[in-house]
């Protein structure tokens, strides 16, 4: 079906539009890596950050099923600012999870799927 994760990307009040990969769930750690060279001089700035990350996973995904990009839901914006992983869980489709990348550091928390055991970086 595929190896699917949702990235958000979050600061202080802001929470990203929720954006899909429908492949590439094993390297969503590290497709942080160069939106986060990139936004180095400025950082917890969500909107750029988001954007960056968006751009950079058009270089990564085969096809036409990535990226795709939604509104993040109210309860989900709710569940990520309180760190409440039970919405998280339910948000996921499952694979890699629900990929939470923090733009002050870039830090991630994956939630509800395979890289929940190896996300704090």
């Amino acid at each position: 079906m595929g190896d699917r994760p949702l990235l958000i990307v979050h600061y202080a009040t802001d929470v990203s539009p929720t954006i899909y990969l429908h492949w590439s769930g094993y390297a969503a750690p590290n497709l942080i890596d160069d939106p986060k060279s990139l936004m180095a001089d400025r950082t917890d700035d969500v909107a750029y950050a988001a954007a960056r990350l968006v751009g950079l996973t058009h270089t990564h995904a085969p096809g036409n099923l990535s990226p795709g990009l939604w509104e993040t839901p109210d309860a989900i914006r709710q569940a990520v600012l309180a760190s409440s992983d039970d919405p998280l869980k339910a948000y996921c489709h499952g694979d890699a999870g629900v990929v939470l990348v923090n733009a002050a550091n870039f830090a991630l928390r994956a939630v509800g799927g395979y890289l929940t055991s190896s996300s704090s970086r």
